[in-house]
């Protein structure tokens, strides 16, 4: 993609764009996730399903899965909180380039979604911190933090979960 066009996108959707033409490297949380799924088969899919039974699931089995991959040790759990605390935007489509597009809903990408989006995005990042700051106070443990901010994740409207790709 050519950087003048990289230009019309948000700041967020534009360092997710630089993100995905240089993800040649691995970050730590992407190799811990992908460690885990190899020991103990795939990760459960998170994103849109038509059945809500089905779906709770699916987001049971992922929110165990990654509790008990930042249960493996400190390191490797902060490494895992940290990826979660970095999350700062909606995986994006640009296939279709002039038009992109979010993934896991195929809805176009407007400035009212971007500001929508940016918005709730902004207080789920400070609740999540919020909820860190008060888990490191009481001495919790970096997997029950972490299980903090998936049930966290798991509390937002119900659009901003389909633009996120977070399972209902």
């Amino acid at each position: 993609m050519k950087t003048e066009n990289i230009a019309a996108l948000s700041v967020a959707n534009q360092n997710n764009v630089r993100a995905l033409a240089g993800a040649e490297k691995r970050t730590a949380f992407a190799s811990l996730m992908a460690d885990a799924q190899a020991k103990n088969g795939p990760l459960p899919a998170i994103g849109n399903s038509q059945k809500s039974a089905a779906d709770s699931v699916v987001q049971s089995d992922f929110r165990n899965s990654v509790v008990n991959a930042a249960n493996a040790s400190d390191k490797d759990g902060d490494t895992i909180l940290n990826g979660y605390l970095g999350l700062s935007g909606p995986l994006i489509d640009i296939s279709g380039w002039p038009t992109v597009r979010y993934s896991h809903t195929g809805e176009i990408v407007t400035p009212e979604s971007e500001a929508y989006y940016n918005n709730i995005n902004q207080s789920r990042l400070q609740a999540r911190q919020e909820i860190v700051d008060a888990g490191r106070a009481k001495g919790s443990s970096t997997a029950d933090i972490l299980g903090r901010i998936l049930d966290l994740d798991h509390t937002m409207p119900a659009r901003f979960k389909m633009l996120d790709g977070i399972g209902s």
